[in-house]
């Protein structure tokens, strides 16, 4: 894969463009989202798959949705924060998180005790639109929960 390269991500919908690679991650380009992923999530997109649409500006009661979605981080990481920190952040996360659309995304809390898990795990499955939380696959393991939102 090189850049300019159009490709699908593993979990996402519609098709992007590599703008960027740096070692084993590639930085992709879907509308006016820009992500960073592993080279390994991705899969090449034919041409004919690939459009450069205008993108809509959605608009909630003064929202700008756009800048929403352009400063979006699909991974946050919260190790090291401690629990009342957590919920003021945790708050602001997912519901940009659901306000753009996001079909997953994770967050990085770390192993320890299991405590930034557990407030992290329990926080979300207070939302409706959280379908999904599960470990990741290899690498952190239960030191990262990846979440699925419904669409």
């Amino acid at each position: 894969m090189k850049i300019g390269d159009h490709v699908h991500i593993e979990g996402y919908e519609g098709v992007g463009e590599i703008i960027a690679i740096k070692g084993n991650n590639a930085e992709v380009a879907m509308g006016i989202l820009k992500m960073k992923v592993k080279l390994e999530q991705l899969s090449p997109a034919g041409d004919d798959e690939w459009e450069e649409d205008e993108v809509e500006e959605t608009s909630y009661e003064g929202v700008d949705t756009k800048a929403k979605m352009q400063t979006f981080q699909f991974e946050l990481d919260v190790r090291g924060k401690m629990r009342d920190e957590l919920i003021p952040l945790l708050t602001t996360w997912t519901d940009d998180a659901i306000l753009i659309g996001a079909t997953k995304a994770k967050i990085v809390h770390g192993r320890g005790n299991g405590v930034l898990r557990d407030t992290v795990r329990s926080f979300l499955k207070k939302y409706k639109e959280v379908e999904k939380l599960e470990n990741e696959e290899g690498g952190w393991g239960d030191g990262v929960t990846l979440v699925t939102f419904r669409n």
